[in-house]
């Protein structure tokens, strides 16, 4: 005797450790089909999984109380500062890729302290303080590091 069984008829600890192995975008669209894949879907151990395992990246946002679900969504929407503010930190939403960008003061940039070839300057709408703006080229040579 063979016997059928439904995704439905999972315990929602099962449903959501598969889900976990999906992307955020999948967990938002199975969401409405039932109140059970809601619940799975939004439990905080799915989200658990979509956030970065750097604890300097999430420990600073544990202090709000918030779910992993409303956590993962903040890094989306606005950028984390860490290292001094020299790296913004952010997460691409549906992928749940981890983003960073380095502020120019991050860098190694040969001949920045020469004032002939840069300046560093303010910029309104930059992310960060200040950039370093080439002047004139004599050498163009910029390296970076982001530890993974």
């Amino acid at each position: 005797m063979t016997m059928e069984m439904n995704f439905l008829d999972l315990q929602e600890e099962c449903i959501a450790t598969v889900i976990s192995f999906t992307i955020p975008h999948n967990a938002c669209r199975i969401s409405p089909v039932s109140k059970l894949l809601r619940s799975a879907a939004d439990s905080n151990a799915v989200w658990e999984r979509f956030l970065p395992s750097d604890p300097r990246l999430v420990n600073d946002h544990s202090l709000y109380r918030v779910s992993n679900k409303q956590l993962f969504l903040r890094l989306c929407e606005s950028p984390l500062f860490i290292d001094d503010g020299r790296t913004s930190f952010w997460m691409e939403k549906r992928s749940r890729k981890k983003c960073r960008m380095l502020s120019s003061r991050k860098l190694e940039i040969v001949w920045v302290d020469s004032p002939e070839y840069w300046s560093w300057i303010s910029i309104p709408d930059s992310r960060f303080e200040e950039v370093a703006a080439l002047l004139m080229v004599c050498c163009f040579e910029i390296r970076g590091n982001i530890s993974t």
